[in-house]
């Protein structure tokens, strides 16, 4: 069963403006945007790390941040940048995508190639490391499911630069 990835804004109680989808559609979304931009691409993975998992993946130092700490190492300030390469570059792209296509089966190969690849990216594609059970066949990289995906994150980010608060991040 795939994992999934919390995102809840700090102290919001409308539980319908938090999203959790599953872990093996952020990371191929991350992969996606990786191959259009890798910088973006990098700041959307740094966008999906609580600030104690970018510090030991970093190998900084942990201060009082630790595991059961799940701030997010993103706040409001970077939403603008996020929101603006999700709208300029990484939707188009998925339009420009065959729509009825999984990218991980019909373009890379299949889960396992797909895996292999991934890990062969760069090093900071593997900080929410993946695996075969996050990956669900016709799903996980299906074009609608990921642009669905996408506009969930880009509202959530909207959400936190209007309310000009911080966020949390974990998965399970």
């Amino acid at each position: 069963m795939s994992r999934r990835i919390y995102f809840e804004i700090t102290e919001e109680t409308d539980w319908t403006q938090k999203i959790n989808p599953d872990l093996g559609s952020i990371a191929t979304l991350i992969f996606f945007a990786n191959n259009l931009n890798p910088v973006m691409g990098e700041k959307m993975m740094n966008s999906t790390l609580s600030e104690y998992s970018y510090r030991v993946e970093k190998d900084l130092p942990r201060g009082n941040y630790t595991i059961d700490n799940s701030s997010a190492h993103y706040g409001p300030d970077h939403m603008e940048e996020l929101i603006h390469f999700i709208d300029g570059q990484l939707i188009p792209s998925l339009q420009n995508s065959l729509q009825h296509k999984d990218i991980v089966t019909d373009i890379y190969g299949g889960v396992r190639n797909f895996l292999n690849l991934y890990y062969d990216g760069p090093v900071y594609l593997g900080y929410i490391g993946i695996d075969e059970s996050d990956s669900i066949e016709g799903y996980t990289g299906y074009i609608p499911n990921l642009m669905q995906k996408t506009l969930e994150l880009k509202n959530f980010y909207q959400r936190v630069k209007i309310l000009n608060k911080t966020y949390e991040v974990f998965i399970e």
